[in-house]
């Protein structure tokens, strides 16, 4: 067992919710003050990049940038699912940071979100979105499609 001695602050304001990819030894930090996903190297704690542009204090915001992201989940392939809060909905990407599709909008009814806020991915790809307001958790395929 590997021992870690290093305290992870560098580009943090507000940390939120954090993801690990064994596969691609990535830490995934979601920062809800920058609106952006921090991303940094799991063995070295290096900061490597940012997902999503900071400075738009929580405004709307188009596919690819976030209004308070507050967790993230990696799958098998390592996607990255962000949960995008104050959008409500879920932002895809891959490995490399690049986006690649969102899924949700905002509404009461199956499907939709009211600030999604925890997400998980299960041994067979499902994503689990756990929504604030709506006090529930909804189940969807990697896709986005609504299963429970």
């Amino acid at each position: 067992q590997r021992k870690l001695e290093a305290n992870i602050s560098d580009g943090m304001l507000d940390p939120a919710g954090i993801a690990i990819d064994n596969e691609n030894r990535f830490l995934y930090v979601c920062d809800t003050a920058l609106d952006q996903v921090l991303v940094y190297d799991a063995d070295t704690f290096k900061l490597l990049r940012k997902i999503g542009t900071t400075g738009k204090a929580h405004t709307l915001t188009t596919p690819g940038d976030f209004g308070s992201p507050t967790n993230a989940a990696v799958d098998g392939d390592g996607n990255l699912y962000v949960s995008d809060t104050l959008n409500n909905r879920v932002e895809i990407f891959d490995a490399d940071g690049k986006f690649d599709s969102t899924f949700g909008k905002t509404g009461d009814g199956p499907g939709y979100f009211a600030r999604p806020k925890g997400i998980a991915i299960d041994a067979d790809g499902h994503v689990w979105v756990a929504d604030a307001v709506q006090d529930r958790v909804q189940v969807f395929t990697k896709e986005g499609q609504l299963l429970i």
